[in-house]
């Protein structure tokens, strides 16, 4: 595979005897592998196999080590690890698909296993389930029941779900009984190209925006302990100096989230354009009026100007003139309320801006008003 070709990145996972070798198999287009070819004896660790699919959609496909009794905080540990990696990167080396496999004749879904699958999700990632064995003439009953698990404890969807079975079979008869599943779940990994990237943008800028303002609001504290002193706690000029600090970092602070989202959405819509343009089955809906309707990809509130006129206000209600004459351990104690005040404002407007980016990346008419009405 070129080092530039467009590719989805699929993860897949699964406990020991679970079929997931022979799933892996069996999403080959043809036989050229077999379980365990091709790379090292399965151990503690992550595989990394390419496959084509007929399509033309490149597939970096990663194989986990089946997860062992005992061992479940370990295989948590490596494949949370290897997500984050990969959620540092560019868009295209993010995980768009995490296939996670359970067999249909184990009958169940464990507990650790529905953590696992909402903690995936918890993070914005895309995840399907694929349940084998369900070829077996008495496991009806328990795919209902581990179906039912999943959509209601995991919350996933009803089309993330796959039926499958992954090896050709001979009935006493001499009938050949074909496997299935295959289509579905090329049909699910090609549309999470994009949709992993909608799900995934907006806990990504959430949470880089809570760092931020996290790292923002501990440099003003440090601000206020230093710059406030029994000599100067009730210097107004002293106190405007303090406030001119702390709004030049809450300036700076919405600065470079600005640039961070202005830069990741507009990689986005450059990802999205390239797979529209390279292949057909990516849903056009859920994005053309975003990059129709805004030049600038979306508007960051660091450029709002209700929202620099509030953040000024809040910035100035720190220097209202107290009327006691507090000594300086109340009026940093004062000084920090009120920052924290701020603080959790700021926290309101990211979430207020991260919903807009959902809405939008979901074509949600309401994305046109969920600012202005905060404002």
């Amino acid at each position: 595979m070129k080092s530039n070709e467009l590719a989805t990145n699929v993860l897949i996972m699964g406990k020991t005897g679970v079929g997931k070798s022979s799933f892996i198999n069996y999403l080959y287009p043809s036989a050229k592998r077999e379980t365990g070819a091709g790379r090292p004896i399965t151990g503690r660790g992550i595989y990394r196999s390419v496959l084509r699919l007929e399509n033309n959609l490149a597939v970096n496909l990663y194989d986990t080590w089946g997860l062992e009794a005992g061992h479940a905080a370990e295989w948590k540990e490596i494949i949370l690890g290897e997500v984050r990696k990969h959620d540092m990167r560019d868009i295209k080396d993010w995980f768009h698909t995490i296939i996670y496999c359970l067999s249909a004749k184990s009958a169940r879904v464990e507990y650790f296993e529905t953590e696992q699958i909402k903690m995936l999700l918890r993070s914005g990632n895309r995840v399907i389930v694929v349940m084998t064995h369900c070829d077996l003439g008495n496991v009806s009953g328990a795919i209902d029941k581990m179906t039912e698990i999943l959509l209601d404890e995991c919350g996933l969807r009803t089309g993330d779900i796959i039926r499958a079975s992954s090896v050709q079979k001979k009935l006493l008869g001499g009938e050949m009984k074909e496997p299935f599943g295959r289509d579905a779940a090329i049909e699910r990994i090609t549309a999470n190209l994009w949709e992993s990237v909608a799900e995934k943008i907006p806990p990504l800028l959430k949470s880089h925006g809570t760092a931020l303002i996290e790292q923002w609001h501990d440099k003003c504290l440090s601000l206020i302990d230093n710059d406030i002193s029994f000599f100067n706690h009730m210097s107004n000029s002293a106190i405007k100096s303090l406030m001119d600090k702390i709004n030049k970092r809450a300036q700076d602070c919405r600065a470079d989230f600005s640039k961070l989202a202005t830069d990741k959405l507009s990689e986005a819509v450059i990802y999205y354009c390239n797979l529209r343009e390279k292949y057909e089955e990516i849903p056009a809906d859920s994005f053309e009026r975003a990059t129709i309707d805004s030049p600038h990809v979306f508007h960051s509130f660091a450029e709002d100007e209700s929202m620099e006129d509030k953040v000024i206000a809040v910035c100035a209600m720190i220097v209202v003139p107290f009327v006691i004459p507090y000594v300086a351990d109340f009026r940093r104690d004062e000084l920090k309320y009120e920052l924290t005040r701020f603080k959790s404002q700021m926290e309101d407007w990211l979430e207020l801006y991260v919903d807009e980016v959902r809405l939008r990346l979901d074509g949600n008419d309401k994305a046109e008003t969920a600012l202005a009405v905060a404002i």
